[in-house]
């Protein structure tokens, strides 16, 4: 019997594609470029390497990237891909980037790890939806703001299983909306970017007391995580936010308004290693100064409220 060439194992070809990039990031991290030639070639070997690496041709979608082929199409070449084209190809997509529901028809991809979604679109919130497994998804707004985190697009987020990663810009999160989405993903979050959000008024969600302000006996029990506070008057629950796995925290937006900013950093994320503020906030004065005496006495550390970098428990960065 002869023995099978182990270049023939989709096994083994599919190892060899994982070192074959078809797509490169770019310095700004949400757009890819294409670099196909080398996947190409090796898809038009066989027949069973075409069926292992045709597929990786379509691991990322980059809808910026895609729109640029189709007006360039449209002037050099019979035509662009269609949209139930693009569709059929979709299963195959791991990355999904720079995506604003402009295309035809849902996109039927079900194992994506990294999403990044442009604007208000049904079809955004479809995407989220089939994939919980997501461990990176950035939601983008419109400028200056898209409005409210509707219903659709809270719950979606509230169904991942594995979130890593969240950004969230150009958005108004009041009513609690933003607690939901943390409240529900506090497990698996490691890094958080909040970039020109409005309304973060609350460290509790739109059913519970709209107080930021925790009281000094509150705080001592924030370290066991997610802890009830009991009203003697209506015996009402409420729970206080607690981001036990949070490390990274990136700060882009107004403290004016944003009232349970202050809170959030230095009673919600406990384990903080690094904190990112924008420049506009690091030249708050009184805010900084409100900051690094809340962080002094939470770390236990002497902190500098110098505009330069700070020095905590965690390393604090303000760009």
């Amino acid at each position: 019997m002869a023995r099978l060439n182990p270049l023939l194992l989709p096994e083994i070809l599919r190892r060899v594609g994982d070192f074959i990039p078809a797509w490169i990031p770019t310095s700004t991290t949400t757009s890819y470029e294409f670099y196909p030639q080398g996947l190409i070639a090796c898809a038009l070997t066989s027949r069973i390497w075409y069926q292992t690496f045709y597929p990786l041709l379509w691991t990322v979608f980059d809808g910026r990237a895609f729109s640029s082929l189709s007006s360039f199409s449209s002037t050099h070449c019979r035509s662009s891909p269609p949209d139930e084209f693009i569709r059929l190809q979709s299963p195959g997509f791991r990355i999904i980037t720079n995506y604003d529901g402009r295309l035809g028809g849902n996109l039927e991809c079900r194992h994506l790890i990294e999403l990044t979604l442009l604007r208000i679109c049904p079809r955004s919130v479809h995407l989220v939806r089939m994939n919980k497994g997501l461990k990176r998804l950035c939601w983008i707004g419109a400028i200056p703001y898209a409005g409210m985190l509707s219903d659709l697009e809270t719950a979606a987020m509230q169904d991942l299983d594995a979130l890593e990663e969240l950004t969230l810009q150009q958005w108004d999160v009041s009513k609690g909306r933003l607690v939901q989405v943390l409240k529900r993903n506090r497990r698996s979050l490691v890094r958080l970017n909040l970039r020109g959000i409005q309304g973060f008024d609350s460290l509790y969600d739109e059913n519970k007391d709209s107080q930021s302000e925790l009281s000094s006996q509150e705080e001592t029990r924030l370290s066991k995580g997610y802890q009830k506070h009991g009203n003697e008057r209506n015996e009402q629950d409420r729970e206080v936010l607690v981001m036990d796995h949070l490390k990274e925290l990136t700060v882009d937006c107004e403290w004016v308004e944003n009232r349970a900013l202050l809170d959030f950093v230095t009673q919600c994320c406990p384990n903080l290693e690094r904190l990112r503020l924008s420049y506009d906030l690091a030249h708050d004065t009184s805010m900084m100064d409100k900051l690094d005496a809340k962080l002094a006495t939470q770390h236990r550390v002497s902190v500098k409220t110098t505009l330069g970098d700070v020095q905590y428990q965690f390393v604090a960065e303000r760009y």
